[in-house]
C-alpha cells in the first residue's frame, strides 16, 4: 500500500480478551469513500448515531472530502490482518479530541472496539501532542459501546467518557 507522508501508520498490539489483535491505523484517503459511505449507512451503524437516518452519497462526499483535509480531524481507518475493521475520527479543539468510532458490519462482539480506541489512545499521544483529553459521547442506549469504552479506559463523566492522555498540563 503507498502511503504519502503525511499517512503515518501506526501499528500496536493490543491485549483484548480472549485474544490480541494487531491493529493498524491509517489515515482515511480519498479511496476510502466508498467503504466508509456503506460502513456509515450500515443499519447496525445508524441505529447508534445521534441522527439515525440513512446518509445522501452527495452529502457523504462532501463531508468525507472536508473531513480528510482538516487540520483538526483525524479521521483514520482500523485494520487488522489487512482487513478494515472500525472507523476512529478524532475532531480536535484545543486540548480535547472527542472521539467517534464504529465497526465495519460484521465485526461487532469481538472485542475489537475497545482495542481500536486503545490504539486510538497511542495514535493521538505520538502525533498529536497538542491533545490533553480525549472525550466520547455515547448514547446511553449503545451499552455494548459504553462498556467498549470503559475497558479502553474511558472514565464515566456526568456527560461523557474520557480519557487522559498527558498527565501534564498543556
Amino acid at each position: 500500500m503507498a502511503q504519502s507522508e503525511w499517512q503515518q501508520l501506526f501499528v500496536i498490539m493490543v491485549d483484548s480478551d480472549p485474544v490480541a489483535w494487531e491493529v493498524v491505523l491509517r489515515r482515511a484517503e480519498m479511496s476510502d469513500v466508498k467503504p466508509v459511505f456503506e460502513w456509515r449507512n450500515a443499519p447496525e451503524t445508524r441505529k447508534f448515531f445521534s441522527d439515525p437516518d440513512p446518509i445522501s452519497w452527495e452529502g457523504h462526499i462532501s463531508w468525507f472530502s472536508q473531513a480528510i483535509q482538516s487540520k483538526d480531524i483525524c479521521f483514520l481507518i482500523a485494520e487488522i490482518k489487512c482487513k478494515p475493521v472500525g472507523v476512529l475520527r478524532y475532531d480536535i479543539m484545543e486540548h480535547v479530541a472527542e472521539v467517534s468510532i464504529y465497526l465495519v458490519p460484521g465485526n461487532y462482539g469481538k472485542g475489537i472496539g475497545p482495542a481500536l480506541l486503545r490504539s486510538g489512545h497511542h495514535w493521538i499521544e505520538n502525533n498529536r501532542l497538542d491533545v490533553a483529553l480525549i472525550r466520547a459521547k455515547v448514547l446511553s442506549k449503545n451499552v455494548a459501546s459504553v462498556k467498549a469504552f470503559k475497558k479502553a479506559g474511558f472514565v464515566e463523566t456526568v456527560y461523557t467518557l474520557e480519557y487522559s492522555v498527558h498527565t501534564k498540563d498543556l
